[in-house]
């Protein structure tokens, strides 16, 4: 349901962090475990295979943004 195709299997572990220090857990947790880890954007450009995904697929979603001065932005992305 996560590609504009919406074909393929599914993943061991799909997880959808809301902003950085989200997304960090799961990063430090994924490598302690050994697992790999794919991280998926909006869903285009991209096929997954029927037997799916092994390890974890990080969907982020929301975020933080802050402005630093007149002239930058800080916006986590996903």
């Amino acid at each position: 349901d996560y590609t504009t195709f919406r074909t393929g299997g599914p993943a061991d572990w799909f997880v959808e962090p809301r902003g950085a220090e989200e997304m960090l857990v799961v990063l430090r947790a994924a490598r302690s475990c050994g697992l790999p880890v794919v991280v998926l954007g909006g869903g285009s450009n991209i096929l997954v295979a029927d037997a799916g995904v092994r390890g974890v697929v990080v969907h982020p979603r929301g975020g933080a943004i802050a402005r630093l001065d007149d002239e930058h932005v800080r916006a986590d992305a996903g």
